[in-house]
């Protein structure tokens, strides 16, 4: 997964390796920082969303040299509206609303940089000698 935001050098700010199991796990590789994860995906009217909950986190810094207590883990399941491209790359967005006049909200499709913060690409298959 690639940042979306770039950095002075015009490379995203961040990069992260997302593993996926199939049995729901994962493990997500942010600098030096290991995160254990729960994943599952879920159908709705507004597209294919990838829920997540971080279970467990060695507190070491993350690729913006952030840490967090692992005594504060797990956390709360959080989701993301994954939008794939033929190329087999997604882009990770919260979804744009709009209110029509009886109050409803309905999902716009329009998506921009500000509601779009990452993209994940396939790894490349590791060479074989």
């Amino acid at each position: 997964m690639s940042a979306t935001k770039k950095g002075a050098d015009g490379k995203p700010e961040c990069t992260e390796v997302w593993h996926f199991n199939a049995d729901g796990t994962g493990r997500v590789e942010s600098g030096e920082e290991r995160i254990d994860k729960t994943w599952r995906t879920e159908q709705k009217e507004e597209g294919t969303w990838l829920f997540t909950r971080s279970m467990a986190s060695n507190g070491a810094p993350d690729c913006l040299g952030k840490t967090r207590d692992p005594a504060s883990f797990p956390r709360n399941p959080s989701g993301v509206l994954l939008i794939f491209f033929n190329n087999g790359y997604a882009i990770l967005c919260q979804p744009t609303y709009s209110r029509g006049p009886d109050g409803t909200l309905t999902p716009t499709h329009m998506f921009s940089e500000e509601n779009c913060w990452g993209r994940l690409a396939p790894l490349e298959p590791l060479a074989h000698p």
